[in-house]
């Protein structure tokens, strides 16, 4: 009869240890996943205002760049900078998926 105490105390010390284990592994989820949102968020405010400078940009302005002589349009500039924020932000999604992704799996 002891011995089955022991064992039920111990089974509860263990389960109670992994509760806990799961919760801050799911706090760590959460936490990332809102930083993966915010990321995202403040990737597409950015990508927001490329795009309207992108808009103002006048495609026969021409300016010189460097020393090489090099022309090139301010458009070209700016739709650079447009490619890349749409680039970061899908990589900020993939990853705020992917942390969604994780905090399933460890509920389930």
């Amino acid at each position: 009869m002891w011995r089955l105490m022991q064992d039920r105390d111990q089974t509860i010390k263990n389960t109670v240890w992994q509760v806990e284990d799961l919760s801050k592994e799911l706090a760590n989820a959460l936490s990332a996943v809102a930083f993966a949102e915010f990321r995202a968020a403040v990737a597409e405010a950015k990508l927001s205002g490329l795009q309207r400078k992108m808009g103002s940009v006048d495609d026969k302005v021409f300016e010189k760049v460097g020393v090489s002589g090099f022309l090139f349009s301010s458009s070209d500039v700016v739709a650079g900078e447009l490619q890349a924020a749409k680039e970061e932000i899908e990589k900020l999604k993939e990853e705020a998926n992917a942390n969604k992704a994780h905090m399933l799996q460890v509920l389930l």
